[in-house]
This record gives structure tokens, C-alpha cells and sequence, in this order.
């Protein structure tokens, strides 16, 4: 399997940069993971989205620590498709629980 990237989870992961350099690294690491058909470690919370989004899947980069406030830099969810028919991994967003699903519109999912 490959994998592409859209626009969007471009635009997403050059804003995260700003906050920490290292979170390309990472997220390069996750998405290596899944194309690879390698199971992520349970700390990643991995699962379908419910839904209107049952075509794609959430996974958590970076989960705040227990009675941290979230924010840009330690609440960091990667969502994505796997089109198997194309063997294709989509990375469709990268953000904060608050980015990604605040509104009712999900900002471009």
C-alpha cells in the first residue's frame, strides 16, 4: 500500500510545525505504520469514526497527559481513509480534537 496526503492535511501538518518541528517525524512514523499493515500500539487509540465518517479512521499522535489541558502541541489526531480498492492510505486531517470536530460542518472532512 501507498499513501497520499490531501491538501488540507498538508495545510494542517506546515501549522503543527510551527508549534514543534518533531511532529512531522512522527506522524511520518504512524503513517508508515498503517501502510505497512503494522498494528498500532493501543496508546494510539486507533478506530473508525462513526457516521456520516465511517469511511475514515482516528488515530491519536499525541493524547495529553491526565489533568492537562489540551492544546496544538500534546493533542494531535491524524484521520484518514484506507481506499483498499486503490491500496491507498489517505491522510486527510491533522489537528486537535478541538480543531477537527468543533461545528457541525467537521472543517473539511
Amino acid at each position: 500500500m501507498k499513501w497520499m496526503a490531501s491538501k488540507q492535511f498538508n495545510r494542517d501538518l506546515k501549522f503543527l510545525q510551527r508549534f514543534d518541528r518533531h511532529i512531522v517525524k512522527e506522524v511520518t512514523e504512524v503513517i508508515e505504520m498503517i501502510v505497512e499493515g503494522t498494528p498500532l500500539p493501543k496508546e494510539f487509540r486507533q478506530h473508525r469514526l462513526r457516521e456520516q465518517l465511517s469511511d475514515f479512521y482516528e488515530c491519536h499522535i499525541r493524547t495529553p497527559l491526565k489533568g492537562q489541558k489540551a492544546n496544538e502541541r500534546n493533542d494531535v489526531l491524524l484521520i484518514y481513509q484506507i481506499r483498499k480498492k486503490d491500496l491507498v492510505c489517505v491522510a486527510i486531517r491533522l489537528g486537535s480534537h478541538k480543531e477537527l470536530f468543533s461545528g457541525s460542518d467537521q472543517k473539511g472532512l
